[in-house]
């Protein structure tokens, strides 16, 4: 990203947020990064296609202010930031089947605070 600057696609009048990112999720939030950034890059080297690519050129520069973002705990939400993020969040709960996770979780826990409590 040498050369790019994050506040160079600032829509006016946005200003930078400070992130506070435990140290324990950096390294995951920039290998999740790193990839998407990676991937949307090779998916505009195989199939080409000027909208496509437009959007897939848009997302990768989002995942490299996101990385920018990790190192400098700073970074403007920019719509095309958030819209990332939105999908890359989505996309980590489809993946881990989240709900059926917490679904399970609530009732087993849930089950054991009673039993727990009556024994």
């Amino acid at each position: 990203m040498e050369g790019s600057s994050i506040l160079s696609t600032t829509p006016q009048g946005q200003q930078p947020i400070a992130l506070t990112i435990p140290p324990e999720h950096v390294d995951l939030l920039r290998g999740w990064f790193m990839a998407c950034a990676e991937g949307r890059r090779e998916d505009m080297a195989s199939e080409p296609g000027a909208e496509a690519n437009a959007n897939r050129l848009t997302e990768a520069e989002a995942f490299e202010q996101l990385l920018a973002a990790l190192s400098t705990y700073s970074i403007i939400p920019t719509p095309q930031v958030c819209d990332a993020l939105g999908n890359l969040a989505r996309s980590v709960d489809r993946e881990n089947a989240y709900a059926t996770v917490v679904r399970e979780h609530e009732a087993v826990h849930g089950l054991l605070a009673q039993v727990e409590g009556e024994g």
